[in-house]
């Protein structure tokens, strides 16, 4: 039996993905938007619609240099990413026979873990006092604990793979 699209069930099943998607991507995007045009003297918004914002993105350098060491850490993360996650994901769907399943738990179990969580984990392993530091005093390759691991573009690039390889994993 074939069933009509056009009936009125299906149009109710999409009622509540569409509401959804209103309030929690297209309302706050417009908003967003929105506040774009207004300026700010300190900590007060002025809610007056200008395009001095824009204005001062296209003409100081300062956001280029920004927008682009940002464009240049995501590539980095999503090459790593792809690299670190494609192997594993082609062996566990071509190659694993058994324990296939288990792998695959193992793999996204990261993202049952909030993210916040995950961010401090690694603050634990690469801080002045966290693992790595404690691992290198304790074998002797360095006498003081080194501050180079942590709030540095290596770090932001360790957290952030490690956040999306799971998701690159999948």
């Amino acid at each position: 039996m074939r069933r009509n699209i056009s009936e009125p069930k299906a149009f109710l099943k999409g009622i509540p993905i569409t509401i959804w998607l209103l309030a929690l991507v297209v309302i706050p995007l417009t908003y967003t938007f929105i506040m774009s045009f207004y300026s700010s003297e300190g900590l007060v918004i002025n809610r007056t619609l200008t395009l001095k914002n824009y204005k001062l993105f296209f003409t100081d350098p300062l956001y280029y240099r920004i927008l682009f060491k940002s464009i240049r850490i995501a590539l980095t993360i999503a090459l790593i990413s792809i690299g670190a996650s494609y192997p594993l994901a082609y062996m566990v769907s071509f190659k694993i026979r058994r324990g296939k399943n288990l792998l695959f738990m193992l793999c996204i179990i990261p993202l049952w873990v909030s993210y916040l969580v995950r961010i401090i984990a690694w603050r634990a392993i690469l801080g002045n006092r966290g693992v790595l530091n404690s691992l290198l005093l304790a074998i002797g390759v360095i006498d003081k604990p080194l501050t180079i691991f942590l709030y540095n573009r290596f770090a932001i690039a360790i957290t952030l793979t490690y956040i999306c390889i799971p998701f690159v994993f999948i």
